[in-house]
């Protein structure tokens, strides 16, 4: 019998992880269901939005690309006779799921001319079907779904990332950081922080490294987590401490690998794998992070009465609620489809 790569509490714990990375996401939009609403934010309600949804969640999507590469280099060695199945394996899971989903929110688009947040027909017709449907020049329709398209990107170039990782791995790291830091972005075909972190998980997995070797060192991360974050968003809201604007996107990238460091090994402390509520969750958050978007904008254009222009109480709450509630309906929706039309939602989810 051959020895499980992974031990069943690391197992649990990244299942669980990327659960409450999924609920990250949703969070970080639900800010755009107050700024649906309102022409500006309440004083406190910004900074806090700004720290929260703008930095500490901000760290999800990084975390997710670097436990992604990890998990792919755990298994897979650069064997270009795998190289065919493990394509269609994630063309199947990743890929054929951002078709469907843009593809029906474009079709919806023309029928109904319109998605509240999202756009309409001039857009459509601006950007054009297969541009939206691909996020060719931009993003795709349903926005948050570019982690979907970018994530196959870099599971079809492992072999390459692979070799770079057994040669000169510093060095491609270095490159990727500098692409991700330095270069324009409309000059990125793809987001290359992604790739530094899916890169760095894949160092991580070749390297059979410790995961928690930085645990004794976690209250220092977490002082420099904060301190950059306090650095950067200083900046944003206008009020820069010491440091000037230029300073606005190094500050920001470094605190979310400050971030990335600092959420893993809190995880572990606080021992996420164990968590009921997330690992229920977890089966189902795809389809919930699959939908979130529409849902969310359908929420805010229907609820925009609740939130008040010059409160932070009520933004801040009306944030959460509008998470909640955006959570709550997308799961419900993905039970009952899994319940009427088991193979709709296997395909919709790309067999999870």
């Amino acid at each position: 019998m051959s020895t499980p790569l992974i031990d069943a509490p690391t197992s649990r714990r990244l299942t669980a992880l990327r659960a409450l990375l999924m609920l990250c996401v949703v969070g970080i939009h639900s800010e755009k269901g107050v700024l649906f609403n309102i022409a500006a934010e309440a004083p406190l309600a910004q900074v806090l939005f700004n720290v929260v949804c703008r930095h500490m969640f901000q760290t999800a999507v990084p975390l997710y690309f670097a436990m992604s590469g990890y998990l792919l280099f755990l298994r897979y060695d650069g064997n270009l006779a795998e190289y065919p199945r493990l394509a269609l394996k994630r063309f199947r899971s990743i890929f054929l799921p951002f078709l469907l989903v843009n593809g029906f929110w474009i079709a919806y688009l023309m029928i109904a001319g319109g998605i509240p947040g999202i756009g309409g027909t001039t857009f459509l017709h601006e950007r054009g079907v297969f541009s939206l449907l691909l996020g060719l020049n931009g993003l795709p329709l349903i926005y948050p779904l570019w982690f979907l398209r970018d994530l196959f990107v870099f599971f079809l170039l492992a072999p390459a990332f692979g070799f770079v990782l057994r040669r000169a791995p510093y060095a491609g790291l270095c490159a990727l950081w500098l692409c991700w830091n330095f270069m324009e972005l409309k000059a990125m075909p793809v987001d290359y922080g992604g790739a530094f972190f899916f890169c760095l998980g894949g160092l991580l997995a070749l390297r059979r490294a410790d995961l928690d070797a930085w645990s004794r060192a976690l209250w220092p991360i977490c002082l420099v987590w904060a301190a950059l974050i306090a650095a950067s968003a200083s900046i944003q809201l206008g009020s820069p401490l010491i440091l000037d604007v230029q300073w606005l996107f190094p500050m920001w990238r470094l605190s979310i690998l400050a971030g990335v460091v600092a959420v893993w090994q809190l995880s572990g402390l606080v021992r996420l794998g164990e968590s009921r509520m997330l690992l229920k969750l977890a089966p189902s958050i795809f389809f919930v992070y699959l939908l979130h978007e529409p849902v969310l904008s359908y929420l805010a254009n229907w609820t925009g009465a609740l939130v008040s222009a010059g409160s932070s109480p009520s933004q801040l709450g009306y944030a959460l609620l509008l998470a909640s509630a955006t959570v709550a309906i997308t799961y419900a929706m993905g039970w009952v489809l899994r319940r009427i039309a088991p193979p709709v939602y296997s395909v919709l989810t790309g067999g999870r």
